[in-house]
């Protein structure tokens, strides 16, 4: 892992700043691929009308992405839960730069 501690302070607050607000965005981004995934199993719910073309608009480039990377393999796709579970994980991490764990 890069030295995180012989950085500059000013870099370091930067760094906290970026990582808090990408925090929120994850968050409210998670919210939204959670609400899509819900209103899929739904056949009563068009996807095309709005607010639902929105939120599937913003949200298909991601769950696409894990579509392809992890194929299909019994009648259930796993594909969201890795979805979720990596960006699961940058949430965390950014929390902790923004706490300051790994920089001071």
């Amino acid at each position: 892992m890069v030295q995180l501690l012989s950085l500059p302070l000013q870099i370091k607050f930067v760094i906290q700043i970026i990582s808090g607000s990408s925090v929120v965005f994850l968050k409210i981004y998670t919210i939204l691929l959670t609400f899509r995934l819900y209103a899929s199993w739904f056949p009563n719910i068009n996807m095309y009308d709005q607010p639902f073309a929105t939120i599937g608009t913003m949200t298909n480039f991601y769950i696409r992405f894990w579509r392809r990377t992890i194929p299909l393999q019994t009648i259930v796709d796993l594909s969201p839960i890795f979805g979720f579970w990596a960006i699961d994980a940058i949430i965390d991490l950014c929390e902790k730069l923004s706490k300051g764990v790994y920089l001071y």
